[in-house]
């Protein structure tokens, strides 16, 4: 990753402030800028100057910690933190000098910091520290301007509007620097409170965008217990980003499986049901069958890892072929293999984590198919905190069935480039490709055949 800026001691173009040197950040040529682009687009329109905002001071202060000896873990992951930021402004950073929120505003003559009510209400989030965070988002410049102990806000002095407290600027200590070498702080895990019940309609309701700003219009009460409890919070970043690939293999890990509608179903249903092909990839581009192929050039590596596979689709053994399967997706280096045993894992486990997330729904191109559905496959597994491995599949519903000769998958990026074209071949029962992409890329699937063509858009 390219390192930042870290001009301490400088100017940059923006208003002075008072005699002491803030820390000074140049974003500019920051590796991250990439993920704070893709995540900012795949917000919903009305958030994303909240996304940008955000994850600009985020990545601006972690990394200035780290440049300080400091490591800093965000209280939410990196697939939940994109989304959050379209409902509440600021990050908590989990530090060995105590709990320290980031608070970014675009003020340009900053007299206060003002923190949403809800980090001092939900117990795991209440902060050791307040960092004010000045933000340039069309020059990507930051100022790390002053902080304070959170034992500064004056808790009884509340905005009633805007639901936030205030910390005057004479309040905030400037000398940013003097942050870092603050004495460890012991940390002590807080548990949530027992989570309530959450009206759906509720949830519908913000998702739908008929309430804007939940945490100002709700009860405030009712909105710290979807926002505050992880159960709930999940609920509300499915039913508002429902194509987000790596939430629903974050939900997966979390044990949320059955929030995606009616739309998508689970994959292992049908198979219960009989009505989609037995569970194997072919080594091939572009089809599936249920013939075992070995590969000409295959390692010995790769020939045990084959035979360790083999062993797991043979035995009756079900603990014993689950037990070989996740040993298999955690060592091979095959992707193909690799997701071979995945999907036959999902087929014998659908609960394991390490199967990923097997998603289909129906397809229907109208009278160009003769009435003809199809079936198509979402699949998503594990790859590291950045980014998730993709399987794109079209495939016959019914066991016997073909996909009609001619039939285009077409896989384009944000910018519309063709990154893959697959089109079926006389006698296919599938289409497919895999690959895999960073969180909060955007990119759509087309389906053509003929004059009909369907379209669906996703984000990593």
């Amino acid at each position: 990753m390219t390192p930042l800026s870290l001009a301490f001691l400088t100017t940059i173009n923006a208003p002075a402030m008072a005699q002491v040197e803030h820390v000074h950040i140049d974003l500019a040529d920051c590796g991250d800028r990439p993920w704070i682009e893709q995540i900012t687009a795949a917000a919903r329109a009305y958030r994303r100057g909240s996304v940008r905002l955000n994850a600009m001071a985020y990545v601006a202060v972690r990394d200035w910690l780290a440049e300080m000896g400091i490591s800093a873990e965000p209280f939410l992951s990196t697939v939940e933190l994109p989304i959050f930021w379209e409902f509440v402004n600021g990050t908590l950073l989990k530090t060995p000098i105590g709990k320290v929120l980031i608070v970014p505003d675009t003020a340009i003559e900053l007299d206060k910091c003002r923190i949403p009510q809800e980090w001092f209400y939900i117990a795991p989030w209440q902060p050791d520290y307040i960092l004010g965070v000045q933000v340039f988002t069309e020059k990507a410049q930051i100022r790390l301007w002053g902080y304070a102990p959170s034992s500064s806000v004056n808790r009884s002095a509340i905005d009633p509007l805007s639901r936030t407290y205030s910390l005057d600027r004479e309040d905030m200590i400037e000398d940013v620097p003097l942050l870092a070498a603050l004495p460890e702080c012991p940390h002590i895990p807080v548990p949530s409170p027992a989570a309530t019940a959450i009206s759906t309609a509720t949830l519908q309701q913000i998702a739908s965008g008929e309430i804007l700003l939940p945490r100002l219009v709700l009860p405030f009460g009712e909105w710290l217990q979807i926002i505050g409890q992880p159960r709930h919070r999940l609920d509300l970043f499915l039913a508002c980003h429902p194509q987000r690939l790596s939430l629903w293999l974050y939900a997966k890990t979390k044990g949320i499986e059955s929030l995606l509608g009616q739309v998508w179903q689970d994959v292992q249903e049908l198979f219960e049901e009989g009505a989609l092909i037995h569970p194997y990839l072919s080594w091939k581009l572009g089809w599936t069958s249920s013939a075992w192929t070995l590969r000409s050039n295959d390692t010995l590596t790769a020939l045990q890892a084959q035979a360790q596979l083999r062993q797991a689709m043979e035995t009756e053994d079900c603990r014993q072929a689950v037990a070989l399967l996740k040993d298999l997706i955690a060592t091979t280096a095959d992707e193909g293999l690799r997701w071979m045993a995945a999907e036959y894992l999902h087929a014998k486990d659908a609960t394991a984590p390490e199967a990923g997330v097997w998603k289909t729904r129906t397809v229907d191109l109208g009278i160009a198919l003769g009435g003809q559905s199809l079936g198509l496959v979402m699949a998503v597994l594990p790859r590291d905190q950045a980014s998730a491995n993709i399987l794109v599949r079209v495939t016959a519903l019914k066991v016997g069935e073909t996909l009609p000769p001619d039939l285009v998958l077409t896989i384009t990026e944000a910018n519309g480039h063709t990154f893959v074209q697959v089109t079926s071949r006389q006698q296919d029962q599938a289409v497919q490709y895999r690959f895999w992409g960073q969180i909060g890329e955007t990119f759509a699937i087309t389906l053509a055949y003929r004059d009909a063509k369907i379209t669906e858009t996703f984000v990593v």
